[in-house]
């Protein structure tokens, strides 16, 4: 090599010898060339500043959060979400209710309500000047509660509701809790559906509300649906 003198050792120099597919050669701790092999798929070459490694790929974190999902798999007179609920992570949330339906044999045109707690659902809300209500096309309906707007259900499996429910800032104790409903009722026997209905409710305290309660009148229970809840963040 010339006037070049070799210092690299015998072993850093064999790192070169027979090298395999995708390695790398990079300065280790000791400061000798060392071998780093390929990374798994779907990795990525990073650094925490001294050295080098393969990390997975981070999966983009949005502004909207699935935080759970319930499901009604057996007769149930009430569906509370308890959990979930983190003030410094979620500015609202947002309710995604599809395919609820009431028991056959019971009260026809039941309707489906909505309550709030302020202690994480150990009791719900049901005074009749607590909650206050703007409707369109729909009843303010049962005092002490929130009851969905246009959206009565029949008992059988063909009659269903969805709907979309996006809550304020719940967690602020300085604040009045409000959301906005809207509603999707069908039935595949009844001409005269789907029928939709929309809302904007308010609570008439200020105090964090850390729980929610979905129930039916007429003594009705649930025989189906699910609700997923989303975080939309800070």
């Amino acid at each position: 090599l010339g006037a070049t003198a070799i210092s690299a050792t015998g072993a850093e120099i064999n790192q070169l010898d027979a090298i395999t597919r995708g390695s790398i050669l990079y300065g280790n701790a000791s400061g000798a060339t060392a071998r780093l092999a390929k990374g798994a798929a779907g990795t990525i070459l990073t650094s925490d500043g001294t050295d080098i490694s393969w990390s997975p790929v981070a999966t983009p974190s949005g502004p909207i959060e699935l935080i759970s999902t319930t499901t009604i798999s057996s007769s149930v007179a009430t569906l509370a979400i308890t959990s979930g609920f983190n003030f410094s992570t979620y500015y609202s949330y947002e309710l995604r209710g599809s395919n609820f339906k009431i028991a056959s044999g019971g009260a026809a045109f039941a309707q489906m309500q909505f309550r709030v707690s302020n202690n994480g659902g150990t009791s719900y809300e049901t005074d009749t000047s607590y909650y206050g209500l703007e409707h369109a096309n729909g009843s303010t309906g049962t005092a002490g509660s929130i009851v969905f707007p246009n959206a009565t259900m029949d008992p059988g499996d063909d009659h269903l509701l969805n709907f979309n429910m996006t809550i304020i800032d719940p967690l602020d104790a300085n604040t009045y809790t409000m959301g906005k409903l809207m509603t999707v009722s069908t039935a595949t026997s009844i001409s005269s559906h789907p029928k939709m209905g929309t809302n904007h409710w308010h609570t008439r305290e200020t105090e964090a509300t850390n729980a929610f309660q979905f129930t039916v009148n007429g003594g009705q229970t649930f025989t189906g649906g699910s609700i997923a809840m989303y975080g939309i963040k800070r």
